[in-house]
């Protein structure tokens, strides 16, 4: 039975893309985003500036700027 595009896929359609498997189906986070805490049917943005997991550099030279599911470095 499919799930996904019908009224029983409760996924985030913002933030998610759900998969059907053989036995009902999976919310996955789209690229750059997270699983809100305490739940599988929604995400949210990864601060890549908090989390540290940018590229800029550390030295000060540049600062790290969030954007929704990315980053970008400012000199």
């Amino acid at each position: 039975e499919y799930f996904c595009n019908t009224p029983k896929d409760d996924c985030d359609k913002n933030t998610t893309v759900c998969h059907d498997l053989a036995v009902g189906y999976k919310c996955e986070c789209r690229k750059g985003l997270i699983y809100i805490p305490g739940t599988t049917k929604k995400c949210e943005d990864i601060n890549e500036c908090t989390f540290g997991t940018h590229n800029c550099s550390h030295d000060g030279s540049e600062r790290c700027i969030n954007t929704w599911t990315s980053f970008f470095c400012n000199c």
